[in-house]
């Protein structure tokens, strides 16, 4: 019962909760633009919007560009910060700008779709993505932190102690030593 109401997170399990919206909204919003894509094939664009005095084709082009292809590195967890900023934007320009003498409910679509790249953009793509494989290689999280500890743990440090007189906790209090030493 205390699950419930826990405001503790666990980071598996929001790297997971970021991996299923990731996979979720990149298919989501693929379905949006396979069918823009294919009316483009056909060459049909004339019940497409042109927006900021761009043609219908680039308009459309810009749209199946962000609709598919952020999508897929979104999917992938590639690039997913920028993906999600140009989604962000996409939906904020059919919220605000395509549909913005039509009711709510036909705006609703597009800022749900907006709020969920916001989160994106916001928390990034969590553990399991390509991004985190990439940033893991030039810098591997934790591995400072590791790092310090061990050159402490050598000198007989407290694990989980920290200095905080001067050097607001860059190394670890001695055993034997409980104050701020000349090494900060």
């Amino acid at each position: 019962m205390n699950f419930l109401f826990s405001t503790n997170r666990n980071a598996t399990a929001v790297d997971m909760v970021l991996l299923l919206l990731r996979l979720f909204i990149g298919v989501a919003m693929m379905t949006h633009g396979l069918p823009k894509l294919e009316q483009l094939m056909a060459g049909n664009t004339a019940n497409f919007p042109s927006i900021f005095g761009l043609s219908i084709q680039v308009s459309m082009i810009l749209a199946i560009l962000a609709e598919v292809g952020c999508s897929l590195f979104l999917i992938l967890g590639l690039f997913s910060r920028p993906s999600a900023f140009i989604l962000l934007f996409t939906m904020a320009v059919a919220a605000f700008a395509i549909h913005s003498a039509d009711s709510f409910d036909i705006k609703e679509k597009a800022l749900l779709y907006l709020a969920i790249y916001a989160v994106l953009l916001c928390l990034g793509p969590g553990r399991f993505s390509i991004d985190q494989l990439i940033s893991g290689r030039k810098n591997p999280a934790g591995k400072a932190k590791n790092l310090q500890y061990e050159k402490n743990k050598n000198r007989g440090a407290v694990p989980g102690v920290r200095c905080e007189r001067y050097c607001a906790g860059k190394h670890y209090l001695s055993k034997t030593i409980r104050t701020h030493s000349a090494t900060c």
